[in-house]
């Protein structure tokens, strides 16, 4: 005797219903545009190659399929009850307050010689970008190098990232036109840019880790910060505007802190 399916709507108080949907039941929803971005950026395999069967293993057995209900903020789910029964208590497991993290990069352009000032002593200069901890008041640090005009901030963009999912980060680097006269209006030309992805994961101690991919040709790089410090990223590599001739690596002069 053939039973009818029935429908339960679950109400989310901080997973997206996209998402919500997307984790319980991948063959009938999309992936979120954040989700995939992030795989896309840490080099994962679209979870369409997996398969069916081993996608759809995180539904309780009787539950046919998840819808999202956006606008109310609700998933609707759709099975046999005692299917729907099982729903509850792992909606609850999966709709965390997910932790964020704002991460501020300040490009700083200056002389080698003036990292001494944040307690930063690199030694191996093969190898870039270079990766060391500033302890301390490093803004105080910076400000006293940018009034002595020993320093020059390039850039500091500021993102919102959400712990363990992979945030690009990217902007150019211009400089001040010389082809116009100085009675003309100041105008810029890109030189180049820097393209970071970071991956940070909020632990235990509430310390983060960082895993970042820097430069052009992309390395990567893995550090521990607590609070209070700053990852500082000496050497990082450039990828030049096509118009520019030279090296994709700026030596000695572009230092990042994170």
């Amino acid at each position: 005797m053939s039973r009818d399916f029935s429908a339960r709507t679950f109400r989310l108080r901080y997973v997206s219903p996209q998402t919500m949907a997307f984790w319980l039941d991948p063959n009938n929803n999309a992936e979120p545009e954040i989700i995939a971005r992030s795989r896309e950026l840490q080099g994962l395999p679209s979870p369409k190659t997996t398969e069916a069967k081993e996608m759809s293993s995180v539904l309780p057995q009787g539950v046919k399929a998840v819808f999202p209900l956006v606008k109310q903020a609700e998933i609707v789910v759709v099975g046999f009850p005692e299917g729907l029964d099982k729903m509850a208590p792992l909606i609850e497991i999966l709709d965390k307050n997910s932790r964020q993290i704002e991460i501020e990069v300040i490009l700083v352009r200056t002389e080698a010689q003036n990292l001494k000032s944040f307690g930063l002593e690199f030694k191996n200069e093969e190898k870039t970008p270079q990766m060391g901890i500033v302890r301390g008041n490093f803004h105080a640090v910076l400000a006293a190098l940018i009034a002595s005009n020993r320093a020059k901030v390039e850039r500091a963009p500021r993102v919102t990232a959400i712990s363990n999912l992979a945030t690009p980060i990217q902007f150019d680097l211009k400089k001040e036109s010389s082809d116009l006269p100085s009675s003309s209006v100041v105008t810029f030309e890109k030189i180049g840019s820097i393209d970071l992805v970071v991956t940070p994961t909020i632990n235990g101690d509430d310390s983060l880790t960082l895993m970042i991919s820097a430069g052009e040709p992309k390395e990567i790089v893995v550090a521990n910060v607590k609070d209070g410090e700053t990852l500082a990223l000496r050497e990082i590599g450039v990828k030049l505007a096509p118009t520019d001739p030279k090296t994709p690596r700026l030596r000695a002069c572009l230092h990042g802190f994170l």
